[in-house]
């Protein structure tokens, strides 16, 4: 029988979004993926109202780091390394192939 462990009991978040050692499932992908993207807007609006658009620009850095980190731990899952993500460089079909190397 196989036993189900809570998001946060698999991988310390600090691993998961900042170091690009080790392999994450899909679900895992999907579900740092959505909260990535959901702090990042979140802070983003935060920063805007507070201060001003200039000040949103910290946190893109972060933003790509930890979508870079995610990302190759996928890859590595699936036995590619870090150096696929070059296909975001080819036009329309780079993306594509990424999307379905990263999701399926």
């Amino acid at each position: 029988m196989k036993t189900f462990m809570a998001f946060k009991d698999k991988l310390p978040v600090s691993y998961l979004l900042f170091t690009t050692r080790g392999r994450v499932d899909r679900s895992t992908y999907w579900t740092a993926s959505i909260f990535i993207w959901t702090i990042f807007y979140v802070l983003f609006n935060l920063l805007e109202e507070l201060f001003s658009y200039a000040s949103t620009w910290a946190l893109y850095p972060l933003l790509f780091w930890a979508l870079y980190a995610t990302a190759t731990k996928r890859l590595h899952d699936s036995d590619r390394s870090a150096a696929w993500l070059w296909l975001i460089a080819i036009p329309v079909l780079g993306p594509v192939a990424l999307f379905f190397f990263l999701g399926f």
